[in-house]
This record gives structure tokens, C-alpha cells and sequence, in this order.
């Protein structure tokens, strides 16, 4: 097997991870990765600096990004957050309560994406981290959630709730009006609107978060 390392990562990660791993008898390999920080297998992991994850929580990335990585667990893969650094780390332009940062960790592992933490200078227990995972790992075994919804929730519902303006109500009125979203990508921006204002609970505002956050993804990538 081999671990892939995205090849946007910082030189010195990338440099440490791959001897670390080379000592441990697994080969590197370094590409831009679509998803993820690093892969190996049906294991992706997704690094963040404690900054840089508490702004994408600021800024909205957060959800985008967790949706993206939703969607390659639905596919199979085990995805985990290696958060590096702690609260104590964070700037003062960047600075976010304890009470909120445990609150969007809380989220990811309701959502079934582990959450791993480590010193952010400690860059070998990042590796260990990362290994002990590896591991640990068994291809065989059924990815799912941590936290199961009661109903079973469809995996377009819970995409859906990851959308600013979208909540659980709302989000199941979505999934029977529009059971499968993937049969608007043939239509136009305005008739996709138009259908999604037909469903109780959707506004105008909250239609032009879906239409963003997933519809025009997904054109833009079949454009390419």
C-alpha cells in the first residue's frame, strides 16, 4: 500500500511524513490529492491547522468542506480530521470561544469523521497519529456514521443540513420533493430555483445556498 501526500502540503510535512513512514515500510507518493491531506487506501485524512480551522468555521469553508469530504464516505472511504495545534495556539484575529471550536469537532464526529489532535510543533505524533489509524485499519469494515440518526437519515439529507439556511425539516422536504438532486444538472439555474422554491420551507435565500454549495459545483466540474 501506499500513503499519497497531497503536494500542496508544506515541504517540511512532506519531508517528515514520508521518512517517518519509509521507517515503518510504507512507500510515499506525492501528488495533488482531490480530497484529503493524505491517502492511503479507503482512508483519507484532511490536515488543518487550528487557524486555518477556526477561520473555515468563520467563513463557511467548514461546511462546504465537510460536505466534500460526506460525500467520499458515502463512496466508502474512512475520512479523519488532524487538527493541528490547540485552542491555546489560535491568533487574536482568529480567536474563537473553546465552547464553539468543541461545538464544530462535536459536528464532524456526529458525522461519523474522526477527530485527532496534536501539538502543532509535534509533527511525529502527527505521524503517529496517522499510523495508529493505519493500523488499525480493516478494508472490510462498513463505514458509517458515529452517531446514527433515528429515521436513518438519506445521504441527501445530511448533505442537505450541511448548507447555511437548511435545517432537518427543511431538508427532508427537499429529499421527497427532489429525491435524487443530481436531475437538475440538466436544467437551468433559474427552473432549478423555481423547483426548489416549490418546496415548504425553502426561501429565496436559502435556494441560492443550495445552488451554490452544490448544484453549481457540480457544473463546473463537467465543464472541465
Amino acid at each position: 500500500m501506499i500513503l499519497y501526500i497531497d503536494s500542496r502540503e508544506p515541504q517540511t510535512i512532506k519531508e517528515v511524513v514520508s521518512e517517518f513512514f519509509a521507517r515503518e515500510g510504507i512507500q510515499s507518493v506525492v501528488q495533488e490529492l482531490p480530497e484529503g491531506d493524505f491517502k492511503f487506501d479507503k482512508i483519507i485524512f484532511e490536515r488543518k491547522e487550528i487557524n486555518d480551522f477556526v477561520s473555515s468555521i468563520k467563513d463557511k469553508r467548514y461546511k462546504s468542506q465537510k460536505r466534500k469530504l460526506l460525500i467520499k464516505q458515502n463512496e466508502g472511504y474512512h475520512i479523519y480530521y488532524l487538527i493541528h495545534g490547540m485552542h491555546r495556539d489560535l491568533s487574536d484575529e482568529n480567536y474563537l470561544s473553546k465552547k464553539a471550536v468543541a461545538g464544530a469537532i462535536a459536528s464532524l464526529n456526529e458525522y461519523g469523521i474522526g477527530t485527532l489532535m496534536c501539538n502543532r510543533y509535534d509533527l511525529e505524533m502527527l505521524c503517529h497519529l496517522m499510523y495508529g489509524v493505519i493500523r488499525k485499519f480493516n478494508d472490510e469494515k462498513i463505514c458509517e456514521p458515529v452517531y446514527v440518526q433515528p429515521d436513518n437519515a438519506s445521504w441527501t439529507v445530511k448533505a442537505l443540513m450541511c448548507i447555511s439556511g437548511v435545517g432537518r425539516e427543511t431538508a427532508e422536504n427537499i429529499a421527497k420533493h427532489i429525491p435524487h438532486l443530481s436531475i437538475f444538472y440538466r436544467s437551468k439555474r433559474e427552473d432549478m430555483k423555481k423547483a426548489l422554491l416549490d418546496v415548504k420551507g425553502v426561501g429565496s435565500k436559502t435556494a441560492d445556498n443550495i445552488l451554490d454549495e452544490i448544484v453549481d459545483e457540480v457544473l463546473d466540474k463537467k465543464k472541465k
